[in-house]
């Protein structure tokens, strides 16, 4: 490695500091994985090559290892046949740890409907506009699991929070299917405790009624209603915003049992 070349980093204090050599280590590893050099499920090298190739010490290598592994670019096995081996990372772990900076943050239940309202309208107008028999017939699919959760509240809640993120994936965009992906865990647990906190008869009336709203937002998606299927699905999360309001009030992310 040429440290010579080596982008300088401007610390807090305004000082430059070269990046430390463990560092250059995994940016050189991690852009072979995401590059597509190396894929999920190929082993890296064994230590001693690694060692070789990059003119480095063990702990150094070690070091930079931990610092791929942190990001859930590898896992390391240990013992016999073991080693670092590339992962896909988990997206769920992001999720997790943008849900703690919300609620560092003292996000309200408010912020992540006001993300909803303008992330999934627009992806149903879009959807309506193009989508094929394949995508209809994944929608309904997953429908069906929602009815077929019966009066399992807390498994018709998660299938529901399916259903929003299906909308979106559906849409082939990976920068938003991300985005939808880091709201989801936050919106599966506050379809949960809505339904948690509501008397059964009115449980069951919620989730009768956001079975219907599904339902009808495919049949207008199949009919390539665009701007039916945008208002309809406007109208869905207004109400769904509602009922947040009237369980939470103005509650913060926090405050919402089970999350993070």
């Amino acid at each position: 490695m040429n440290l010579s070349s080596t982008p300088r980093r401007q610390s807090g204090s305004g000082e430059v500091r070269l990046p430390k050599v463990a560092e250059l280590v995994a940016a050189e590893i991690r852009h072979r994985i995401l590059s597509g050099d190396v894929t999920a499920g190929d082993p890296l090298p064994n230590e001693s090559e690694l060692i070789t190739q990059f003119s480095v010490s063990r702990p150094t290598l070690r070091e930079a290892l931990r610092l791929l592994e942190a990001d859930g670019l590898i896992e390391v096995k240990r013992g016999v046949g073991g080693g670092p081996r590339v992962r896909v990372p988990d997206v769920s772990v992001t999720a997790r740890h943008a849900g703690l900076l919300l609620q560092m943050h003292g996000a309200t239940l408010e912020d992540l409907i006001g993300a909803r309202m303008v992330l999934e309208p627009a992806a149903v107008r879009e959807l309506a506009r193009r989508a094929s028999k394949s995508d209809v017939k994944a929608l309904r699919a997953a429908h069906q699991m929602e009815l077929d959760a019966g009066d399992d509240f807390d498994a018709n809640a998660h299938h529901a929070t399916h259903f929003h993120g299906l909308i979106v994936s559906l849409l082939g965009n990976q920068t938003l299917s991300l985005l939808n992906d880091l709201l989801s865990g936050i919106q599966d647990m506050q379809n949960r405790t809505v339904v948690d906190r509501l008397p059964e008869d009115e449980a069951r009336s919620v989730v009768t009624r956001a079975r219907s709203d599904h339902a009808r937002l495919i049949d207008l998606i199949e009919q390539g209603d665009a701007a039916g299927a945008e208002e309809a699905w406007t109208q869905h999360l207004r109400n769904t915003a509602r009922l947040t309001r009237r369980t939470f009030g103005r509650a913060r992310l926090i405050d919402v049992r089970g999350i993070g």
